[in-house]
């Protein structure tokens, strides 16, 4: 499913970034384009994560902090959990660690101590999750207006957990060829290998949905 933006953008956007840039503390930021705004809100949203869990900002590309903050969540827990980084990919190195962790939370057999130990660490589980949904280098290179409305959707959302709706959308539903899936997983490849494969479909069948645009892409 891709969908399209074919409001205004700017005066979409605006609101919710009002909204954002209040919660920091921050005048309205609407001397800047708007891409800028978005990309100033989104520094400053990973700065106080940065500060919370490392202590102070860090310096260099955002795709390279993100990842060095993932690392500093997921490493500690692998450890006492798992052995060590196993897994290839951040999300099944999250989902392998939430199996460890979350059963015996649910046979109710822990002490409270032990049971607000997991569930912060869970917490911690899911904020990496966030994190891992930031490329980095998503709003380069002449942004779409659906990926920066889908970006600042994204820092609402994180913040409030609440994902408001920003009509009009228009949306494309494809689908793709079948994929046959063997009874047991292979691992001795890279990843999970239907994954892959259906990772591989979908980059396809987003490329081809370019063509389904109704309206011209807005001007920002």
């Amino acid at each position: 499913m891709r969908y399209f933006f074919e409001g205004d953008i700017s005066a979409t956007i605006a609101p919710v970034l009002n909204g954002i840039e209040g919660r920091l503390s921050w005048q309205p930021q609407t001397h800047l384009p708007l891409h800028d705004r978005i990309v100033k809100a989104g520094h400053a949203l990973l700065a106080l994560k940065e500060i919370e869990y490392l202590g102070i900002s860090q310096s260099g590309g955002v795709r390279e902090r993100l990842s060095a903050l993932l690392d500093h969540l997921l490493n500690p827990l692998e450890k006492e959990w798992c052995g060590g980084h196993r897994e290839p990919d951040t999300m099944g190195r999250i989902k392998r660690l939430r199996s460890a962790i979350l059963p015996d939370i649910v046979k109710g057999e822990l002490t409270e101590e032990e049971i607000g130990r997991r569930w912060r660490q869970l917490a911690d589980l899911y904020l990496a999750q966030q994190l891992h949904c930031y490329s980095g280098d998503y709003l380069n290179n002449s942004p779409t207006a659906e990926r920066l409305l889908e970006t600042v959707e994204r820092y609402e959302e994180d913040l409030t957990d609440v994902a408001r709706p920003h009509p009009p959308l228009h949306v494309v539903i494809s689908v793709g060829e079948a994929i046959e899936a063997a009874p047991t997983r292979d691992r001795s490849g890279d990843g999970d290998p239907v994954a892959n494969e259906l990772r591989r479909g979908l980059e396809k069948l987003l490329e081809e949905s370019k063509s389904r645009r109704r309206t011209a892409v807005p001007t920002l």
